[in-house]
């Protein structure tokens, strides 16, 4: 995908608006965001991304992301900012299950968020960088000062991880929960 801006929480809030204003015409639309958006909204960081990674249903997203498409050169930003890649990429079951939560309300669009869990579950299995790491951790942080030891966590979290992918993101969960326990 061809690069475009970082946007912080308030560029995207803007876009959401726009994207709103795009798809008005047609029934009310429900996106679930994953990915640095949802850090940016949900935990108030100054997170910025390119790009807004999300599920979207099957029966309308063609129509949300053909409208994504249409107003992306409004913004500088790459057709496909809305985007699919990581349900594609195999980094979360074909559906998002447990507990959704509404993020955002922007005109005719929910944003929705997957729990904190399964979250943390996406960001452990892909872990591509210092980006996911840095996520992961604000996650792990969040659910740590719950009261909930390592293994309290797995079983919140294992539930969620793709069976293929279980050893390895039991591995990134031990590397950052030493972490996260070596600062206390």
């Amino acid at each position: 995908m061809p690069k475009g801006p970082k946007l912080g929480r308030e560029d995207w809030r803007c876009v959401l608006d726009r994207l709103s204003a795009e798809l008005a015409d047609g029934p009310p639309s429900q996106i679930i965001a994953i990915g640095g958006v949802a850090f940016a909204f949900a935990f108030d960081s100054r997170r910025t991304t390119q790009d807004f990674d999300a599920v979207l249903d099957p029966a309308d997203a063609p129509r949300i992301l053909a409208a994504a498409d249409k107003i992306a050169p409004e913004f500088g930003l790459p057709s496909g900012w809305l985007n699919e890649r990581a349900k594609h990429a195999g980094l979360l079951p074909p559906q998002v299950s447990g507990d959704v939560h509404l993020l955002l309300k922007v005109g005719c669009i929910d944003i929705l968020i997957p729990g904190a869990e399964q979250l943390l579950a996406m960001k452990l299995m892909a872990f591509r960088d210092e980006t996911d790491r840095e996520d992961a951790l604000i996650l792990l942080r969040t659910m740590n000062t719950a009261g909930l030891d390592l293994e309290d966590v797995w079983n919140r979290v294992g539930g969620f991880v793709l069976p293929a992918k279980r050893h390895n993101t039991r591995l990134n969960l031990d590397d950052l929960w030493e972490l996260i326990s070596e600062a206390i």
